[in-house]
């Protein structure tokens, strides 16, 4: 990543940060280093790492550590954003500021130093180390960037050591993987995870073998010939190369390097070292081994990680390699430590059936399957990903960042399908440290599967990343982190004349979904609403409003003039042409307001329409009922019309019984007379 700036220096609020020099030994996985000022405090040595862009940083870890620094730890104490031109391009990028430890760590990679003596180790790097550590696993902090060009020594005469900053990278990202636990060095180098205070007593124990040494540990082997080493030698004999280290230091670099997780020493055990103690920890690595070798591709393989790991690199081959096999008999006689239960034979569903589909998914979960069996510790391996399940947000964040569609479709597929459901069953059979993890992932995969607008694979990234900006590229060249910075990046992005629907952009309804609370049940008004505007408007308009009060964000005018330009082809469907002219009018008088909770106050359309239809349908049955009595009234008549012929004879029926009677009274008063 090539950073510059227009100017020399950059003034962010109170730092200026000077471009014309680098510090490339303090440059992260996260970003670039430059000299920077701390106007506030001129006297307190800072530096800046300009982020880069897409790749999150450590937030929930910057705010504990500003609230609170560590000892010796180089601990941030500022985060802003600067225009700055990054790959030739000017845009906006997140800059932390660090306390500054020296520009030389105590090694950079692929140099040599004087070892560093035992009395060293012991009386000062190794207590700073535990300080630092017990403040950080103390608060929930896991460093996950220790190494040898990570820490550094200060001081004249009466010196201290430090650990690097642990804010601007992901966990483990950049880390050598001989310098990450055997069962995380597997995983793609963004989705290593947050791991545990063991990731951290490994790392540490692999720093301190290197600068015993002189050298960074590892260097001269690739990652596959350094991952066979340690499977075949264990850790500690395949890092210090075959050289025994005897006496205490031995001790304490054997029990750091442990690869069983559960045996590996813990930060007390570290302490009680210094006071004399030795733990009690047994050295010995539980079984991997295969009871008799397994011939793929070519190879043979004893151990069980070794061939999970050849299985995930090539999925159509291991798949038909597996289908062929008896699989129930073949893996009880290979793997002879565990009883192979129904449950886990129902789990793994090996059928000799082949998938004939383009895109081969029932070959690569598969494959998935008997992997996470073989090597429960390690990461899930599912179309070429490769991730542990604390670090699924940061490795879809990688994923993201270089556009590669089918990496998030792999992403998508195992956190919306319930296909990781099944790989946490199989790999609890055999690590119940899985739970937590997994515990943590339910939510988002649960709001994922039963929303439609905001809860997609964006979703799982947002809510599995606080430190990232959101990505939309409505955005593009923009940071935005928070959610009142994309309302008002939202306003300047769209155009005033632009469609509602151009408002719902997937990474902005998911990144407004993760970072709001309680905001579901408006999401999914809106999803129902399909193209109606009359239904689409209102709950959108309910969802920024809402935003926009409790973010105290301003005015924001394109987006009150799009919900305006939104309600227009409702009232031009108006029956009434007094109303349309009024409301027309009425919606004039409200152009220029730019704050949508007035809006909402003031605008009920849905309840206007329903009036105008209501209306209009009782004029109409008016209209129909005056058009059928002036036909009534105006049509021939026939004599032989059943209602005449009726009249006819009623009117007959009367004249004669008043003939009748009047001829009787006629006859009667001629008697009597």
């Amino acid at each position: 990543m090539a950073v510059t700036a227009t100017d020399r220096t950059e003034a962010l609020d109170f730092i200026e940060i000077d471009f014309t020099r680098p510090y490339p030994n303090l440059d992260t996985f996260g970003g670039r280093a430059f000299a920077a000022r701390d106007l506030r405090r001129p006297r307190q040595m800072v530096y800046a790492v300009i982020q880069r862009p897409g790749v999150p940083t450590r937030g929930d870890v910057f705010r504990k550590l500003v609230a609170l620094p560590a000892v010796n730890l180089v601990n941030p104490t500022f985060q802003g954003v600067t225009r700055v031109k990054i790959d030739g391009r000017q845009r906006e990028a997140l800059v932390t500021v660090i306390e500054f430890p020296g520009d030389k760590p105590m090694l950079v990679p692929g140099g040599k130093a004087a070892s560093v003596p035992f009395p060293t180790i012991r009386q000062v790097i190794l207590p700073a180390c535990i300080r630092a550590l017990q403040a950080l696993h103390g608060r929930g902090i896991y460093h996950r960037n220790i190494r040898p060009n990570t820490v550094f020594m200060s001081g004249s005469g009466s010196q201290d050591f430090f650990l690097g900053e642990c804010v601007t990278a992901l966990p483990g990202a950049g880390q050598p993987s001989c310098f990450e636990p055997l069962e995380r060095s597997n995983a793609n180098t963004e989705a290593r995870g947050e791991g545990d205070s063991g990731c951290d007593i490994f790392a540490l124990g692999a720093t301190l073998l290197s600068l015993f040494f002189g050298e960074t540990v590892g260097q001269d082997l690739t990652e596959e010939q350094m991952f066979e080493a340690r499977v075949n030698q264990g850790s500690f004999w395949a890092l210090s190369r075959g050289r025994d280290i005897p006496g205490a230091l031995g001790i304490l670099l054997r029990g750091m390097l442990n690869d069983d997780p559960e045996d590996r020493w813990t930060v007390r055990d570290l302490s009680n070292w210094l006071d004399g103690a030795v733990p009690t920890r047994r050295s010995g690595m539980r079984s991997w081994a295969l009871a008799r070798p397994v011939k793929f591709q070519g190879k043979m393989f004893t151990d069980r990680r070794m061939l999970a790991r050849a299985f995930a690199e090539d999925e159509r081959r291991s798949a038909e390699y597996i289908r062929k096999l008896d699989f129930g008999n073949w893996i009880q006689q290979i793997v002879t430590s565990e009883l192979f239960t129904e449950k886990l034979e129902r789990l793994l569903d090996v059928s000799p059936d082949m998938d004939l589909s383009a895109s081969g998914s029932s070959d690569a979960k598969l494959v998935a399957r008997v992997c996470a069996f073989l090597d429960p510790r390690g990461p899930i391996r599912y179309r070429g990903q490769s991730f542990m399940l604390d670090g699924v947000g940061t490795g879809l964040a990688r994923q993201m960042a270089d556009g590669n569609e089918p990496g998030i479709a792999a992403y998508d597929d195992i956190l919306r399908g319930g296909f990781l459901e099944t790989l946490v069953e199989i790999i609890m059979e055999k690590d119940k440290g899985i739970k937590p993890f997994y515990a943590h992932l339910l939510p988002t995969m649960q709001t994922m599967k039963t929303l439609d607008v905001g809860g997609g694979v964006e979703y799982a990234l947002y809510s599995q990343c606080d430190g990232i900006e959101c990505l939309s590229p409505k955005f593009d060249g923009k940071h935005v982190n928070t959610l009142r910075a994309a309302l008002v990046a939202l306003d300047e992005s769209v155009a005033a004349d632009s469609s509602a629907k151009a408002l719902l952009d997937r990474h902005v309804m998911a990144f407004i979904v993760a970072r709001g609370q309680g905001l579901e049940s408006v999401l999914r008004r809106i999803g129902s609403a399909g193209d109606d505007n009359l239904k689409l408007i209102p709950p959108l308009m309910d969802l920024l409003g809402y935003l926009q009060s409790q973010g105290n964000v301003g005015d924001l005018p394109n987006l009150a003039s799009i919900i305006l330009n939104a309600f227009r082809p409702v009232v031009k469907d108006l029956k009434s042409k007094t109303r349309r002219n009024q409301v027309e009018k009425f919606l004039k008088s409200l152009e220029g307001i730019g704050s949508l909770s007035k809006l909402m106050a003031k605008i009920d359309l849905a309840e206007v329409t329903r009036r105008d239809e209501r209306e209009y349908y009782q004029a109409q049955a008016q209209c129909a009922k005056l058009a059928h009595d002036r036909r009534q009234l105006i049509r021939k008549v026939s004599p032989r019309e059943g209602p005449i012929l009726r009249t006819g004879y009623s009117a007959a029926q009367t004249m004669g019984y008043l003939l009748v009677s009047g001829v009787t009274t006629f006859a009667a008063f001629q008697f009597l007379g």
